[in-house]
């Protein structure tokens, strides 16, 4: 072959290659789901808050978030402090719903 037709043939081989390439996969096939790690924040960020207010005994209070809604379960030895940590937890950031389970003991 001729060195003019070896170039041509290279820059169709490398262009079918690329158009191959590109179109098999999706754009966001190596997009990573970070929205455990946003959940992971979250949850910290609301057990933080637990722990440093006063009046609110966190030790009985579970905490688990998916998609940004925060799940709070256990028991607190009053409807004030129930009250305070579903409060607390509306105010942190990227807390995108709360569904308060927490007993209250009698």
């Amino acid at each position: 072959m001729k060195p003019a037709l070896v170039n041509i043939f290279f820059v169709f081989a490398l262009a079918g290659f690329l158009f191959a390439a590109e179109t098999s996969f999706p754009r966001d096939a190596w997009a990573v789901d970070t929205s455990y790690l946003e959940d992971s924040y979250i949850t910290s960020k609301v057990k933080a808050s637990f722990l440093t207010t006063d009046g609110l005994e966190s030790r009985r209070i579970f905490v688990e978030t998916n998609s940004g809604v925060v799940l709070l379960t256990g028991q607190v030895a009053n409807e004030t402090q129930r009250q305070l940590a579903e409060a607390l937890t509306k105010n942190i950031e990227g807390v995108k719903g709360v569904i308060n389970k927490i007993s209250v003991m009698h």
